[in-house]
């Protein structure tokens, strides 16, 4: 899923980075902070660091606690439990490709022009 939402993302104008599990994504958010404009973050990363811990540690860090956050998950969470992860927004698995788009919409813009396909 992971990859296919990066394509996804890439075709519509953004410039992703993609990490496969909450470890490379702590290292490549340490080495660039300001680098940036949104986390897309999935609770059930694989590894050791979860994305709720990765969430956790975000909050902590100020460097990166300012980067808004749309928290994707696939288990149901009480209100009083997804309070904590303090998102930016909130989806639901199984979401629609729009959905996520119109999201990440809010919070930044594409990096160039989307690409138009033929029909």
């Amino acid at each position: 899923m992971r990859l296919g939402l990066a394509q996804l993302l890439a075709l519509h104008g953004y410039l992703v980075a993609d990490a496969r599990d909450g470890e490379q994504a702590l290292r490549q958010l340490a080495a660039d902070p300001g680098g940036f404009a949104l986390i897309v973050l999935d609770l059930l990363l694989p590894g050791e660091i979860s994305g709720t811990d990765l969430r956790e540690r975000q909050l902590a860090d100020t460097a990166l606690r300012p980067i808004p956050t749309i928290v994707i998950t696939g288990t149901e969470r009480m209100p009083h439990e997804r309070q904590p992860l303090r998102p930016d927004a909130w989806l639901e698995k199984p979401f629609h490709f729009d959905a996520l788009l119109g999201l990440i919409q809010q919070y930044v813009v594409p990096e160039w022009p989307t690409l138009a396909v033929a029909r």
